[in-house]
């Protein structure tokens, strides 16, 4: 990542004003690396200022109001959605995306992509249906038996969750998820240019952001879910409720370290904040590897290739029988539709599994080397986990 990318963001969150002067094509460096993490709209506010060609402010420009286009439309479709739910006597809540850019400054700032809705267990199935009749298409998440997405041509996709928790600890899955459906009978409803969102209170919303970073250990974390972390921790978690609430809830699903470690990385890389003290124990060693490990893989991996993700995947799920067979029965419901349809068939659905890893292993040709890579790359961060204390293994 360029130098002038850390800094860009920090004149951006922070408000400190520092001297940057882009050389003739850095200006792209630096936007790729903001598409990497997922943050290209963060610095909208002082662009302007800097010496970009009048054809590079334009292209921005015309980048935001696509950013903001994206927003608007994902804001009023899960409007619609909520809704409807709420119309038939379901509950349901945003997880990341809106909740998420409810606390930036604008909230338009917050890049957009699927849109997350949790419901309690009882009213999943039920759920679901409500979207097929409203011709929305089942559009089945990859390895994942957490949430299912629909989708509707022209419109960004919804993921309807069922549970949120996806640790190797199931006693700590269990308290979040418990929490989770609590929140949603105590959700709020707020307006947002016009349109009703329902959003958790701020204790469980703070678990599901600070849960977003955990998830993306194992996939690619980037600097958007860092940014989502210290919002929240800006307007919802001055050192008293740390103290007296979030840290012992955070101890309880095995976060709290990690909740320290990403809000002492935000403070010192993009955005000191002298009031929040609870996180300033975390080393300085720690906070960069944090950071070296986000500049390396960027948002969902992006900076990986989708075969070297997936062969990290595998390799790290070898090092856990537990995960892996659980990856293998989670992929194979995934893959066979048959299986989602008829109940009887799950009991194969790991054998399935492992003849789709083989052809898919085939038809990528993934090589030696690549696995030896990525074997090392497995250990690095299996070790950054064990650091931050986290289940995510």
């Amino acid at each position: 990542m360029n130098p002038k990318t850390i800094a860009l963001l920090r004149m951006a969150l922070s408000g400190q004003r520092e001297e940057l002067v882009f050389d003739v094509g850095e200006w792209d460096q630096v936007f790729a690396d903001l598409s990497e993490q997922t943050v290209q709209a963060i610095p909208s506010n002082v662009v302007s200022t800097l010496n970009l060609t009048q054809q590079e402010q334009d292209a921005y420009v015309q980048y935001c109001i696509s950013n903001l286009t994206d927003f608007y439309m994902a804001l009023e479709l899960q409007s619609e959605v909520q809704a409807l739910f709420r119309e038939q006597g379901i509950p349901s809540v945003s997880l990341k995306g809106v909740s998420a850019a409810m606390l930036y400054p604008q909230p338009e700032l917050r890049c957009t992509g699927d849109i997350d809705l949790l419901v309690l267990p009882e009213d999943y199935d039920r759920a679901c249906s409500i979207l097929t009749e409203k011709g929305f298409i089942e559009e089945p998440t990859e390895l994942n038996g957490r949430h299912t997405g629909y989708r509707k041509p022209g419109y960004p996709l919804i993921e309807l969750h069922r549970y949120y928790s996806s640790s190797d600890n199931k006693e700590q899955n269990r308290i979040l998820d418990d929490m989770l459906y609590e929140g949603i009978r105590n959700a709020r409803t707020l307006e947002l240019e016009g349109y009703e969102i329902s959003i958790l209170p701020p204790l469980e919303n703070g678990m599901v952001l600070l849960g977003h970073i955990n998830q993306h250990l194992s996939s690619g974390l980037g600097l958007r879910q860092i940014f989502d972390w210290g919002m929240y921790v800006q307007k919802h978690l001055p050192d008293e409720m740390w103290t007296e609430q979030f840290a012992t809830v955070a101890e309880s699903v095995g976060m709290k370290k990690l909740a320290m470690v990403a809000e002492a990385l935000y403070k010192k890389y993009f955005c000191p904040m002298e009031d929040i003290t609870w996180c300033d124990a975390v080393g300085d060693n720690l906070k960069y590897e944090l950071l070296e490990y986000v500049i390396a893989s960027g948002n969902f991996g992006c900076k990986r290739e989708y075969t070297h993700r997936a062969v990290l995947s595998v390799i790290k799920c070898f090092h856990n029988p537990v995960r892996f067979n659980e990856f293998l029965r989670r992929g194979g419901i995934s893959h066979w539709k048959a299986a989602r349809r008829h109940p009887v068939l799950r009991k194969f659905v790991v054998f399935y599994q492992i003849g789709h890893l083989i052809r898919a292993g085939i038809r990528s040709k993934v090589g030696v080397s690549v696995v030896k890579e990525e074997g090392r790359n497995s250990r690095a961060i299996m070790e950054l986990m064990y650091k931050l204390e986290v289940t995510r293994i």
